[in-house]
């Protein structure tokens, strides 16, 4: 949804490790100086935010990679990469999503993709 920050909830039916993610933003032409945090959360309580290495300004097209045991954020040209804990565990109950400083109405979050690794499948109905 334009002009909105994104979350997503980790898949029903298991529990996961998160070894993984990336989300593009392109920014519109409203100048504004945009700062990007990645958050994890149970419920609504955030219980992880990582922050950007940079800001994004107007008519850009960042992918911000979300990147286990990255202690320090570090741009890679239009790349990202935002720090995240070693081993994040988590459930259904568990999301992923962003906080962006200054985020305009034409911004546009797209292409989130986690990469996760399975750890106990849901019991046999």
């Amino acid at each position: 949804m334009p002009g909105a920050d994104f979350a997503a909830s980790l898949p029903a039916g298991s529990d996961w490790r998160i070894l993984g993610g990336s989300a593009q933003l392109v920014t519109s032409a409203t100048v504004a100086t945009r700062q990007v945090y990645l958050r994890f959360f149970v419920g609504a309580a955030e219980i992880w935010r990582g922050p950007s290495p940079n800001t994004q300004v107007a008519s850009l097209t960042y992918v911000y990679q979300l990147m286990p045991g990255i202690v320090v954020p570090t741009l890679v040209g239009t790349y990202p990469i935002v720090p995240w804990p070693v081993d994040t565990y988590g459930s259904p109950r568990h999301s992923i999503g962003s906080n962006t400083t200054n985020l305009q109405p034409g911004d546009q979050w797209s292409a989130i993709t986690l990469l996760l690794e399975q750890l106990k499948p849901a019991p046999p109905e």
